[in-house]
């Protein structure tokens, strides 16, 4: 699997707000699932608070995590033009499916990078996710793109 660092608090935006585009100044061709990294660069509050204020989101401070992976979605696509409200111009990649998944602290690095060997299977954006509809809890299988039937 591999594995892209993006800056808090845009990894904890596309994990739990909705942020379905990452801006960067470079192209990639990869698509497929990723894992989120958050590297351990900490923003101060006011530039929290200037994002909450520009995106009309609330961030949820204490769940910010620094330093390692906090979740996983899958790139489809990198664009130079896009209608969601996350883009910004650039290059905007493409995430779908975005989850949460246990932190675990890593090293990032520049790029679109693999997962090291150690990285618990937990990762794995295709694993079954626990879900819970009213009282009700159950397991899911969310299957990538290329294996659904359209």
């Amino acid at each position: 699997m591999k594995v892209i660092s993006i800056r808090q608090p845009w990894a904890w935006l596309i994990i739990h707000a909705g942020k379905d585009i990452e801006n960067r100044d470079w192209c990639t061709n990869f698509r497929g699932p990723v894992a989120i990294h958050t590297p351990k660069f900490v923003p101060t509050p006011a530039e929290i608070s200037r994002i909450e204020s520009a995106m009309k989101v609330q961030i949820r401070r204490i769940e910010l995590r620094y330093g390692g992976i906090i979740g996983t979605a899958e790139i489809t696509d990198c664009v130079t033009h896009h209608d969601s409200r996350w883009f910004f111009g650039g290059y905007g990649f493409v995430l779908v499916r975005p989850r949460p998944v246990r932190f675990h602290p890593l090293i990032g690095k520049l790029g679109v990078f693999d997962v090291p060997d150690y990285v618990p299977e937990y990762v794995d954006p295709y694993a079954p996710v626990e879900v819970t509809v009213g009282n009700e809890s159950e397991l899911r299988q969310e299957l990538p793109n290329s294996a659904r039937s359209f």
